[in-house]
């Protein structure tokens, strides 16, 4: 602690405490030469020196009451008859239950705490425990209790400024303490007792006891006299900037030094309001423990540095044992040297130890119809049970999302089940007690990576001292592309469809999702009967296959399609039966259903009909200039098959006028009588033409023109024709008409005899 003034002879106090600090000043001693020494009787508190003004708190809540007035210390009991009015009145005194959560921001003095020593209220929003001025200690001590089987979670802020150094160091500090929820009120000592220890004289605390049915008291110590042995029943030494556990005491006993450890940077001063720290500190039950931990920021936004982890308070000599109730207070100290200790912001609640975990039942799933199941178990692993504990899992990508809650050993779900993407419920968790959630939905359609995270939060009456787990990610599930993409395939036109014509095949790639591909392409094989013609969207054919290109993205819902013109063979002898041929689709994306990529046997539109061919027939007489009677001369007729059929059993007859013969053939055509017939050619396929030249002589008595010499041709074969207009072929004499006749007279001269 910081140095106290001379020994004085001592004029208050117990007759005992009197009695020994005389014997000190008569054996020379002064205060301020022992280990630990207070003032014996703080005095008012005294204002801020001029240079050291308190900062005004940023946006108070609320205006703060201009009272600086302390609330008394509840008067010694006395051995008078209690009567049954003193009865009541000490019940209506008697310490309530504390309703979690508490947010304590002494906008006024009139608050959830009482005021003991020189603790005052400078102004809204802070409660100043001591001023700087010397010797003083001051505290502040909820009214209201706690069961200390929940433990705590305190969070306060806090400022030390303004004062003046003694030999380099302000002081003396701060502390926050827990005492018996049934013990009364009262302040510690002064300097290096930082208001809760006792402060030691001569190894005895006579100089001024400790805060009454102490429990456990932390010390945020400047000067550094809180882990000395002036204070309370010994320490390690003097050790400035630290923050100290001290064990319980009552009064004039205890507060044993437990552990201590350096403040964030080295330093717990704040120097200034505006430069204000948070402090944390949990009480934890376990079993026969009761563990302390510490956290301290460093100043406005930084984070907070666990100094003391887990040091369990039972550990400490002649601790004390955990009584049924605490209460919360806090206090500081000044001796000769000096500061301002400010209080801020108190928030106190009920550990808990929530976490979450998270699993996913598959690592890849294949997009629109794949199942994906999420696992959320919450548990609650701390000290105390849990009412309304909140629950969140947002399931982003899937469809048709439920979920149902199963409750484990000590849990409750706040709903059985329920649907949407986001799962957003509670639950009321026991210690050790658990709820498993299961979430179901379908795979998105079109491919991506599935990842989403499931969060627990402590309701408002209770603080998670884990967050780290509260929060569950599960593992990335990735989401394949899958698309079925079916082909079909259709004659296009009315038909029906004659051997040697041609028609159309529609293709169709049709994308039933549900996610979107690309690289379509077509492939189709024709049967032998039917040939390649062409295409107007680029499908071209080697041999008997016909490739379409590719095309680029096929959406999901939508399709796209390819024509390809081909020709059925001519000579087809068949109804068309066996001319179904299929055409198979190829992409990039894996397919579901690749059974539907080939498509339907596609006949041609209107199956086939009976082969048909025109013929049509010219006749002539070739290069002959003319003829007279009795003179011969050629016909040529000539039948040309215009299709779209092969033509069978081609054959020509020649009705001759009866002024022509048949003389002769070279091409085999013959006469019956006055017929000339010509054939039959086996096959005439559409193109083709096939030419019989035959003989004939005009009749020698012929007297006509020639014009009763033209005779038709006529072609016919067993297929039918389209068109028998143009079967026949008609032609006359060489040159249209007949030369006279020419006598051949001989004359022969011979003498008349005689």
């Amino acid at each position: 602690m910081s140095a106290s003034p001379p020994c004085r002879p001592a004029r208050r106090g117990t007759r005992r405490r009197r009695a020994a600090l005389a014997l000190l000043c008569a054996a020379g001693l002064t205060l301020a030469a022992l280990p630990a020494t207070a003032s014996a009787s703080p005095p008012a508190p005294a204002p801020a020196p001029a240079s050291a003004p308190a900062a005004p708190r940023p946006a108070p809540t609320a205006a703060r009451a201009a009272s600086s007035a302390k609330t008394p210390t509840p008067a010694r009991p006395s051995n008078t008859r209690t009567t049954p009015a003193r009865t009541a009145a000490a019940a209506a005194a008697a310490p309530r239950a504390v309703a979690f959560p508490v947010n304590e921001t002494f906008e006024s003095s009139t608050n959830l705490g009482t005021t003991s020593g020189n603790a005052t209220y400078p102004d809204a929003g802070w409660m100043r425990l001591t001023s700087a001025s010397n010797n003083q200690a001051g505290t502040w001590k909820m009214k209201d209790s706690f069961s200390s089987g929940l433990g705590i979670v305190a969070e306060f802020t806090y400022a030390t400024y303004g004062g003046t150094a003694f030999e380099g160091k302000r002081g003396d500090g701060l502390s926050f303490y827990l005492t018996d929820g049934s013990a009364k009120d009262g302040v510690g000592g002064t300097g290096g007792a930082l208001g809760y220890a006792c402060s030691m004289t001569g190894g005895l605390c006579l100089a001024r006891p400790g805060v009454p049915g102490a429990y456990l008291g932390i010390g945020i110590d400047e000067f550094g006299n809180f882990s000395s042995s002036g204070v309370g029943n010994g320490g390690p030494g003097a050790q400035s900037n630290r923050i100290v556990l001290r064990g319980g005491g009552d009064g004039s006993k205890g507060y044993r030094f437990g552990t201590s450890a350096a403040g964030p940077e080295s330093t717990v001063e704040t120097g200034s309001r505006a430069k204000l720290r948070t402090v944390r500190v949990t009480l934890l039950p376990s079993g026969s423990k009761m563990l302390v931990s510490v956290w301290s920021d460093s100043g406005p936004g930084t984070a907070m540095t666990q100094l003391i982890t887990d040091f369990d308070v039972t550990t400490i000599t002649d601790q004390p044992a955990l009584p049924a109730t605490l209460k919360v207070g806090f206090s500081a100290a000044t001796g000769g040297a000096t500061n301002i200790h400010e209080l801020s912001d108190l928030r106190i609640n009920v550990p808990v130890d929530l976490s979450v975990a998270k699993s996913v039942n598959t690592r890849s799933v294949p997009a629109g119809g794949g199942p994906v199941t999420y696992t959320v178990t919450v548990s609650n692993s701390g000290a105390n049970d849990v009412t309304g504990a909140v629950v969140r899992d947002t399931v982003p990508g899937l469809t048709g999302v439920t979920w149902t809650c199963r409750a484990g050993t000590g849990g409750t779900c706040g709903q059985a089940s329920g649907s949407g993407s986001t799962l957003h419920t509670t639950a009321d968790l026991k210690r050790s007690g658990s709820v498993t959630y299961t979430v179901t939905g379908t795979a998105p359609a079109q491919p991506t990576t599935l990842r989403n995270t499931a969060t627990v939060t402590a309701p408002a009456d209770r603080f998670d001292t884990d967050s780290a787990d509260n929060t569950a990610t599960s593992e990335a599930t990735t989401v394949t592309a899958s698309a079925d993409v079916s082909a079909a395939k259709e004659g296009v036109g009315a038909g029906p469809v004659a051997p040697g014509q041609q028609f159309d095949y529609r293709i169709t790639a049709r994308n039933n999702g549900p996610s979107h591909t690309s690289a379509v392409e077509v492939a189709d094989t024709l049967p032998a009967p039917l040939a390649f013609v062409s295409s107007p969207d680029g499908c071209t054919a080697a041999g008997r296959v016909v490739s379409c290109p590719v095309r680029g993205t096929l959406s999901a819902g939508t399709d796209t399609a390819w024509t390809i013109r081909v020709r059925l063979d001519p000579a087809y002898p068949g109804d068309g039966a066996d001319l179904g041929n299929t055409a198979t689709v190829r992409h990039a994306v894996p397919d579901p259903l690749p059974a539907n990529n080939t498509s339907a046997a596609a006949p041609p539109p209107g199956g086939v009909t009976a082969p048909q061919a025109d013929l049509g027939t010219v006749k002539s007489t070739g290069a002959q200039a003319s003829v007279a009677p009795g003179e011969t001369f050629a016909y040529t007729v000539t039948v040309t098959n215009a299709g779209p059929s092969t033509a069978r059993q081609v054959q020509v007859t020649d009705p001759l006028p009866a002024a022509l013969a048949f003389v002769s053939a070279a091409d085999g055509c013959t006469a019956a009588g006055r017929t000339v017939g010509c054939g039959p050619v086996a096959e005439l396929a559409p193109g083709q033409s096939r030419s019989w030249t035959f003989t004939v002589r005009l009749d020698p008595g012929f007297t006509g023109d020639g014009s009763a010499l033209r005779n038709t041709a006529t072609a016919e074969a067993r297929t039918a024709d389209p068109r028998p207009a143009d079967n026949s072929g008609t032609a006359g004499p060489p040159g249209g008409t007949v030369r006279p006749a020419v006598a051949d007279v001989e004359l022969a001269k011979q003498a008349a005899a005689g």
